[in-house]
């Protein structure tokens, strides 16, 4: 019997329970946010690869190469090509060492040997042919400012990115820098950069892809020994245009580097049989 009250009609139905709804609640539609589009890299300028090319250099664990520095210059009249080969080895916080070979005037064989290294990286021994003259125990500063023209600017070439206290001018301090064309090194691709020194000398470099410094061609105005003359007031000195092209054949970034490539140079490298060593 079903009873029911305030004169309402009832049934069962009526009292029976409604399920709950199964499943997630529906969920409106949200419009997607506009992709916005990726802009493209923008390419470094020259400036910025100087930059980063010289930071390489100065984070590099360890650095070897071997190269050679020709200069190309006038001596009354005559052109004259001077060729120096050139050996560096480098830990950093290490050892170190510069071997290059020089010539005893313009255009004579590269005959003289000119040494320098180190144990720490700090106190440096250098030793060379021509007069037999040698030191040990030496700064950075005195070691490599003696041979720079020597060398033919062969120590500016990477080492002042490496070594501390040196007091030689950097390769990659440019002003005014700008790109050439690419070009290929070796069988390397390079960008080229040009750019103009403090001094005034205008630099090309040459950077490969791992950012390793394959050649360099400086152009600098000298003042040189004139041509003996019988005339009194002939000038002492010329003006000339060198240009220095620095190749630099086999670079290796922070590979290990043999014991034998730090050591002193022997006696037999110092002083070869070439006649009047000591002159």
């Amino acid at each position: 019997m079903i009873v029911c009250l305030c004169g309402f009609a009832c049934s069962s139905k009526q009292n029976a329970h409604k399920p709950e709804p199964v499943g997630p609640a529906p969920v409106e539609p949200v419009e997607p946010a506009p992709v916005k589009p990726v802009e493209p890299a923008r390419p470094a300028t020259a400036a910025e690869l100087l930059e980063r090319t010289s930071a390489k250099y100065q984070s590099l664990r360890t650095y070897r190469d071997q190269g050679r520095c020709m200069n190309k210059f006038m001596v009354a009249g005559t052109e004259f090509i001077d060729t120096k080969p050139f050996e560096t080895a480098y830990e950093r916080g290490g050892r170190v060492k510069f071997t290059f070979k020089h010539s005893r005037g313009p255009g004579m064989p590269a005959e003289m040997f000119y040494g320098i290294w180190s144990p720490d990286g700090k106190k440096f021994d250098w030793a060379r042919t021509s007069r037999k003259l040698k030191d040990s125990g030496v700064d950075a500063k005195t070691a490599f400012l003696r041979p720079t023209q020597v060398s033919g600017a062969a120590t500016t070439f990477v080492l002042p990115m490496l070594i501390e206290g040196t007091d030689l001018p950097l390769l990659l301090a440019l002003e005014s820098a700008e790109f050439l064309a690419d070009d290929t090194f070796d069988g390397q691709a390079c960008r080229v950069v040009k750019g103009v020194q403090k001094d005034g000398a205008v630099v090309t470099v040459w950077i490969d892809g791992a950012l390793a410094v394959r050649r360099a061609v400086i152009e600098r105005v000298v003042e040189m020994r004139a041509a003996p003359s019988a005339d009194p007031n002939a000038p002492k000195t010329n003006k000339t245009t060198v240009v220095t092209t620095i190749v630099a054949d086999r670079v290796q970034f922070d590979a290990v580097i043999p014991d034998w490539a730090f050591a002193p140079p022997t006696d037999a490298e110092l002083f070869p049989q070439i006649g009047e060593p000591d002159r």
